[in-house]
This record gives structure tokens, sequence and C-alpha cells, in this order.
């Protein structure tokens, strides 16, 4: 009987879509919307201090994510700069790019780059560019911290300590998403 009633409640809410939308397994999309991997609209972008050409890169500010508040500067969040000395390691993160700290993403601890032209982030957290011309990356920054993402996160986050489970790269990478395409603003 309980398999009935939401067999039933399903039928009914499929039926109550608006036009123009369907059903997918992320729930109901406009139907010019596509479900993808998030490895199929963002990629990682790897620039160290080390590697940069710019000789200004080791003065860059050193930035600290946090779950609410994004990329802030390390002395407003710590009150101080706890970073070390050398920061050669450290990796560069542009506008418009997005950052996630992999042992803690399940909280929501995913932003993109908006405060500051450029700054400098751990070494152990992954900067992503979205593609060009595949999705919006301000899109992506909103939908990364959606429930559905959080979910994701939490499913493939392994770990023996609760508070520092971590997702591994080629999980994030397939991750469901839409990515709401350039082309969907046109």
């Amino acid at each position: 009987m309980e398999a009935e009633s939401k067999m039933v409640k399903s039928q009914a809410d499929f039926r109550d879509f608006p036009d123009g939308y369907r059903l997918t397994e992320l729930g109901p999309l406009p139907e010019e919307w596509r479900v993808v991997r998030l490895g199929e609209v963002v990629e990682e972008i790897v620039e160290r201090v080390s590697d940069s050409k710019d000789l200004t890169a080791q003065s860059l500010p050193v930035l600290s994510l946090t779950k609410n508040e994004g990329l802030i500067l390390q002395t407003e969040r710590f009150n101080k700069r706890i970073a070390t000395e050398d920061v050669s390691s450290y990796k560069i993160v542009r506008r418009g790019q997005i950052v996630y700290n992999p042992y803690v993403i399940w909280e929501g601890a995913i932003h993109i780059l908006r405060k500051y032209e450029a700054g400098l982030v751990s070494p152990v957290y992954p900067v992503l560019k979205a593609k060009e011309m595949v999705a919006d990356p301000y899109y992506l920054d909103a939908w990364l911290r959606t429930p559905s993402a959080i979910a994701a996160y939490n499913r493939f986050a392994a770990g023996a300590v609760n508070r520092r489970r971590a997702i591994r790269k080629r999980d994030f990478w397939e991750i469901r998403t839409y990515p709401k395409t350039l082309d969907t603003y046109a």
C-alpha cells in the first residue's frame, strides 16, 4: 500500500511540471538543460607561486576558505597571518575561479573568488575554472553549495575521522550537475 501511494505521488508530481520542464535524475529541469558530470564543465588550474612568471605573485594576499563567507583574507579570519613565510608552493586563485577544501567540502567549503583580483590559497585546495563557453562560473558557485551537491559530497567523503573526511578528485569529477550553460542565456 505504501509503495502504491509513493508511486501515485510520483506520477502526480510528474504531471504538475510546468510546460517546458522534464524529469531528470536530479529532479525537474528545463527541457533544454542537460545533466552532466562536473568534470565536463570545470577543469583544475594548478598555478603555484613558484611557477608564476609574475614577480608580484609572492606578495598576493593569503586567503582562507570559509564555509559561510567564501574566500576572505587570512588576517580577517585569524586576526594574523598563519601561512608560512615561504609561499612558493601556495596556489594562485584568480577572480571567477572556484576553490574547495577537500576535507570539509561536505560542509559547503567551496566558493568562487569574488572580492579580490587574485590571492593565494593552501596547496591542498583544488582551484577550478569553468570551461569557457560551457558553464557559467557564478551559477556553478551557487549550485556547488545546494543541498543536492552537499549530499553528493557526503556520499563520496571518506576517512577515519568524521570531521576530516575527504573527497577524492576522481569522485568530485563524477558528481552530476546541470551547469546552466552560457548558451542558455542567449
